[in-house]
């Protein structure tokens, strides 16, 4: 005897992609409640998101090319091998039983550092310093939705930078050798008393000249 569950499912399979996806929303909805705040920021972003669209400050991408583009970027990075004894034991490899690989309290500290050097107005606002940081093939997907590469960050490195950037919650640890990814959660506290949150994540390749950029990204969110 077919369970009722079952019967759900084989009556959910003919139904329309669009008419699943609504159906997925209701029960989301139903085990966890949307938090009106968080509702209200995302109806506002993607409000101003639609108006910069029509404005024509934003550009569209295709989704599928611009993910593919992504993993491959990262797949190079996880190629990378330095021929530098310094540099690879720099990093922890896995263990027997292949857990993830954990960075060295100093190299924490130092890739920490650096996102705090990044988020400092004097940095944001030079071309050269931001050069000096960025890997040549780097991305960004912004907190806005829009994608930057690294010619891109630096045109508008000279724009004027209103507020202050801090960040929280930090963690890093190893990809592979000479790969690092750190997540945190940053504030934005702009003159007006305001204040802007995101989560973020960066992958960061060590080379022989030090630690570079290659990927970032920003997403909004609630404190």
């Amino acid at each position: 005897m077919n369970h009722p569950i079952d019967n759900r499912q084989e009556q959910a399979k003919k139904r329309s992609k669009y008419e699943r996806a609504v159906l997925i929303d209701a029960l989301h909805d139903l085990n966890a409640p949307r938090d009106a705040d968080w509702e209200a920021i995302w109806t506002k972003e993607s409000e101003d998101r639609f108006a910069a669209l029509d404005r024509g400050e934003m550009q569209i991408y295709d989704f599928d090319e611009d993910m593919a583009e992504a993993r491959a970027r990262v797949k190079r990075v996880m190629k990378i091998r330095t021929s530098s004894p310094q540099i690879y034991s720099a990093l922890a490899v896995t263990d027997a039983d292949a857990q993830p690989m954990q960075l060295p309290s100093e190299v924490v500290q130092e890739l920490k550092s650096l996102e705090e050097t990044l988020m400092r107005p004097d940095v944001r606002r030079s071309r050269l310093k931001m050069d000096a940081l960025l890997a040549d093939d780097f991305m960004e997907f912004g907190r806005s939705g829009r994608i930057y590469d690294k010619e891109a960050i630096l045109e508008i490195a000279d724009r004027s930078f209103d507020g202050r950037l801090s960040l929280y919650k930090f963690s890093a640890r190893a990809l592979a050798p000479s790969v690092a990814l750190v997540t945190y959660s940053s504030v934005l506290r702009h003159v007006d008393g305001s204040q802007s949150h995101s989560l973020r994540s960066s992958i960061w390749s060590r080379t022989e000249k030090g630690w570079r950029l290659m990927f970032h990204q920003g997403t909004p969110t609630i404190p």
